[in-house]
């Protein structure tokens, strides 16, 4: 072959090279242009999960917009905590990042019936000289997908344990197969759709993919509850295809979560989930096993009216024989257990409401298998669980978990979140070289709950909560109810209890409307209650710490005054707070410490004669005569009558004549 010839097809593959490189590569750079242009342009979200709290400029807060990415349909927007953990964390500091769903979340006695406010009361009483930092990261709907993508973050954030709270959601939760928030079964596509979220051109075409995939139909509707929204009206059949996809991915997110933490040497704990087995029936029964579903049910509905009227074992006769004849479902296991339990037999009504949760056709409750292989995988990682299922067997009317611990199927009494969490909390303390606590007494439970802060509005917040979500599906069909309350409370209470509810106020203001309008009337007594419960909730607002420090100043209780006082210099600084912990600490014999206090007290404002009396005492008792004089000038000044300056006058002449 010539040189020319050659020389030409050296040209054309030239040619051809840099065409197909040009073909291969221009879709990329063109976007990456358009990426860049986004970004400088400030379009669509930061994928960040904290952002500088502005409330604390020091601290990093929960970032409310990073949670869009789990309902991308739906459209909801859950309740967040408020907690806050500082941007450098201290040597003395212990870290630790709550991951979970509503149970957790503390539905419906939120904000202060969550799981990780009563740890941090637990591990601040344990480790009182440490800087306690829980951070709640349990939001309403998600499960272990949306638990993942948040797991894979705060590792970065230097945990010293992460608790996670799962189960519940993994069908009907975002995300979940069941949910109109479903982007595939498949889970590295689940892991795919999060991880694009950083990106504003994914965000930019997002609408697109609404738009041709998931539901639609799940746009916002804002008098439906969360589960109403985000959850198709859908069956899933136990131990069907979809049942084993969903399980494999639970087992699959979990794993991933624990190599993770094992990766970067963090305790992980895993609270093995716990449903109301005794007190909720099944919330769809299937009948594919049933052979003929009239005879079947005739014997059923016997039975339970034997049920009705406690002839327990005439009962057990009817749920058998429709049981042998015709066949056995969820809705059948349940009344069998409910029958068991009745004529004493325990242990076989357990599993019989064990077998009913399993078999359910709607399964809103983490099933036996799901909680097994969660135990099996935590402990062949060698990781720490806790299940309070035995716990709450045995504190059971019947020995069967039931309505003493939970409010509906998952939620929680305040009784079951405290066990929860002090059982989780006493993991901990033995992980961070404590000494394991003991099974909490029932004064125990009573005590936590006590120092939660729930008052009247609470509780009446929480009913209209657990009785609407019982009046709607998956409990029932849509019925209207009249906003009620179970026992006499304040016209006052209830008023601000519905409009919390009706989201016409925030539980931050129904509090601080009730607490001021009591403190108004100088009854103090009751007004404390709400302002520790808006302190207990960590609020940005400082007068609920100063109006709470002042009562207790008035009763004595000068170290939880100073504490309060010590906890709104946080927020801002004030010449209340201030003032008083300078005179606190006078009075416990620092002196040197009081003047930073009151100093800053006096800068503030320079013709309070309080703290000019007291910065003088402290000047005098640190030796510091010279400044003694001029504070004691200003003094005299304002007032040459206030009370104590002619002893305070002979002190400085004293020690002048030294």
């Amino acid at each position: 072959m010539s040189d020319r010839v050659n020389k030409k097809i050296i040209h054309i593959i030239r040619v051809t090279g840099k065409s197909l490189l040009y073909y291969l590569v221009a879709p990329f750079v063109t976007l990456l242009l358009i990426e860049l242009l986004l970004r400088i342009g400030g379009y669509g979200d930061e994928d960040e999960l904290f952002t500088r709290s502005k409330a604390h400029p020091n601290s990093y807060s929960i970032k409310a917009d990073y949670i869009k990415k789990y309902f991308p349909f739906s459209e909801v927007e859950p309740d967040l905590s408020n907690d806050t953990f500082l941007i450098e964390k201290p040597a003395n500091g212990i870290r630790v990042f709550v991951l979970g769903e509503n149970a957790a979340a503390g539905f419906p006695w939120l904000p202060n019936g969550r799981i990780a406010l009563i740890m941090s009361q637990i591990l601040q009483e344990t480790f009182s000289e440490n800087r306690i930092e829980v951070i709640d990261l349990s939001i309403p709907g998600i499960n272990s997908h949306g638990m993942l993508n948040l797991m894979s973050r705060v590792v970065e954030y230097e945990p010293d344990a992460i608790v996670i709270y799962p189960g519940h959601n993994e069908f009907y939760g975002a995300l979940g197969p069941a949910s109109i928030d479903y982007v595939g079964t498949n889970r590295e596509q689940i892991k795919l759709y999060l991880s694009l979220q950083r990106y504003k051109l994914f965000q930019l075409l997002k609408p697109f993919f609404i738009g041709s995939s998931g539901d639609t139909t799940g746009s916002r509707n804002k008098t439906e509850s969360l589960i109403e929204t985000i959850a198709k009206k859908v069956e899933v059949k136990p131990e069907g295809e979809l049942y084993d996809k969903v399980l494999e991915n639970y087992k699959s997110n979990l794993r991933e979560m624990l190599e993770i933490a094992n990766a970067a040497g963090i305790i992980f704990v895993g609270g093995i989930p716990v449903s109301n087995f005794s007190g909720k029936a099944p919330f769809r029964a299937c009948y594919e096993n049933i052979t003929d579903i009239v005879k079947w049910r005739d014997e059923v509905e016997k039975g339970k009216a034997f049920l009705f009227e406690e002839r327990y074992e005439d009962a057990l006769l009817y749920f058998s024989e429709a049981g042998e004849r015709y066949g056995v479902n969820s809705e059948l296991q349940y009344y069998s257990g409910l029958a068991l339990q009745g004529v004493g037999e325990r242990p076989k009504a357990r599993e019989q409401f064990r077998k009913a949760v399993d078999n359910d056709c709607m399964p809103f409750r983490a099933a036996t298998e799901f909680n097994r292989e969660m135990a099996a995988m935590f402990r062949s990682h060698g990781q720490p669980f806790v299940s309070v299922g035995l716990h709450f067997d045995t504190t059971s009317v019947g020995e069967a978990r039931g309505d003493e611990h939970f409010v509906d199927a998952v939620h929680f009494t305040l009784r079951g979140a405290v066990i929860l969490a002090e059982r989780i909390t006493s993991e901990l303390i033995v992980r961070f070289g404590g000494i394991r606590r003991p099974k909490p007494s029932s004064a125990d439970i009573d005590k936590m709950i006590a120092r939660a802060g729930m008052t009247q509005i609470d509780y009446a917040i929480a009913e209209l909560r657990i009785t609407d979500l019982r009046a709607r599906w998956p409990y029932k069909e849509r019925e209207r109810t009249v906003p009620s309350f179970s026992s006499f409370r304040s016209e006052h209470v209830e008023e601000l209890a519905l409009d919390v509810k009706e989201g016409i106020i925030s539980w931050e203001e129904a509090h601080k409307i009730y607490a001021d309008s009591l403190y108004e009337l100088n009854e103090f007594g009751n007004a404390e209650g709400d302002y520790r419960a808006l302190v207990v909730a960590n609020v940005s607002d400082v007068v609920p710490y100063l109006r709470l420090a002042e009562l207790l100043l008035h009763k004595g209780f000068l170290d939880e005054a100073y504490e309060l006082l010590e906890r709104s210099t946080r927020i801002s600084a004030s010449l209340f707070a201030l003032k008083w912990m300078g005179s606190i600490l006078l009075g416990n014999g620092l002196p040197g410490d009081a003047i930073s206090y009151l100093a800053k007290a006096n800068k503030m404002e320079p013709s309070d004669k309080e703290v000019l009396y007291n910065i003088t005492v402290a000047w005098i008792e640190t030796g510091r005569i010279k400044e003694a004089k001029e504070s004691f000038k200003e003094l005299y000044q304002l007032d040459k009558e206030y009370p104590g300056i002619f002893s305070l006058a002979e002190r400085i002449r004293s020690l002048s004549d030294e």
